[in-house]
């Protein structure tokens, strides 16, 4: 029976878009169907008992990123605060702000830079 022309090509058809009789009535007729539904059983069996751990795993999952999401969240409003309290201090001023944000490492290195510290292509 391990010739392609004497298996059965039956068992997907009953078992997609056939009815239960149809499929019980056949796998008692087949012994390759027969066979071949004991092993999907089986697949079946293990996917049952796996689920509840995939299930698991997905809600371990959705807390990491949920705490991640909030502890970005948090930082994100405590740096804009602190920002905030900086200015608001006047330890950054309209004379010192554009040496603090155009500063560049580019300039550092020697290389020709514009007005933004960004590397200038094409003198």
């Amino acid at each position: 029976m391990d010739d392609k022309e004497n298996k059965c090509q039956k068992y997907e058809q009953l078992f997609i878009f056939g009815d239960e009789e149809k499929l019980e009535e056949h796998l008692k007729e087949c012994p390759y169907c027969r066979e071949l539904h004991e092993k999907m059983q089986k697949v079946s069996a293990l996917v049952k008992e796996a689920g509840p751990a995939f299930k698991k795993e997905r809600k371990k999952t959705l807390a990491i990123r949920t705490v991640c999401a909030s502890m970005l969240l948090v930082f994100t409003f405590f740096g804009i605060g602190l920002f905030g309290n900086i200015v608001d201090k006047g330890m950054i001023t309209a004379s010192n702000y554009d040496d603090i944000y155009y500063e560049s490492v580019i300039d550092d290195w020697g290389f020709p830079v514009d007005e933004y510290g960004l590397l200038l292509v094409g003198m």
